[in-house]
């Protein structure tokens, strides 16, 4: 496995992710040992952006199609290890930790009723040397991939959109979450602070903008984020 790891100290305010230094602490523990169990070669990369360190997940041959997986909230990147196994024999995979979740980057939650998350993925991404990539979210990071395509088309090759963390690329819905993914979303729900607010639904006119392909997995949690008749 490689690594190139360069994690800052997350800066401590009234909006972190975590209940405590000691659930951050569990969580983070057992996050590095599920990225050991990956298959293929992997980075652990860290970006300065103007929100903090982003941590990154990275596999695959730099020279494929870039592709960004963006998590769902109350999770972190270690939803997408069978993805990334995958994805990364024909694509260089990037695998983000949003800021304010359970993940690697800084903790601190960013309002959504702001660009701040538009602003915050296109430094991020930016950091990478990535020009253009092809976006999958799940969840939040749906909501942010559909929020970064209206804003930065030009970044954005086509979007992948999920509602479960259940949805993984790789398999059937309807296939048994992995003991060890609930053992580990068991172990976030006890320690992370979730959103009080919901995610702001997008407008018709908004999403008119959205000039490239779009996979939407149908799923309750996603067609909530639209409008009736929108997508």
């Amino acid at each position: 496995m490689e690594f190139c790891m360069s994690v800052g100290r997350k800066v401590k305010d009234k909006m972190n992710a975590f209940k405590s230094e000691e659930g951050e602490a569990a969580v983070f523990e057992q996050y590095h040992h599920m990225l050991e169990k990956l298959e293929v070669p992997y980075q652990e990369l860290s970006v300065e952006t103007p929100y903090g360190n982003t941590f990154v997940v990275a596999a695959g041959k730099t020279v494929n199609l870039p592709v960004v997986l963006l998590h769902g909230s109350g999770m972190n990147s270690a939803m997408w290890i069978k993805d990334i196994e995958e994805l990364s024999k024909e694509y260089r995979v990037y695998a983000i930790d949003i800021p304010g979740e359970p993940g690697r980057s800084d903790e601190r939650q960013l309002p959504l009723n702001t660009d701040d998350y538009v602003n915050w993925l296109d430094a991020a991404v930016t950091g990478l040397h990535v020009g253009s990539a092809v976006f999958v979210g799940e969840s939040l990071g749906a909501w942010i991939a559909v929020k970064f395509a209206v804003k930065r088309a030009e970044r954005v090759v086509r979007l992948v959109l999920f509602s479960h963390a259940d949805d993984s690329l790789q398999s059937n819905s309807q296939d048994k979450v992995p003991r060890f993914m609930q053992d580990f979303r068991k172990l976030v729900a006890g320690n992370f602070n979730a959103r009080p607010e919901p995610m702001p639904v997008y407008s018709g006119d908004e999403l008119k903008h959205l000039s490239m392909p779009v996979l939407l997995q149908e799923g309750h949690s996603l067609a909530g984020l639209f409008d009736d008749g929108a997508a």
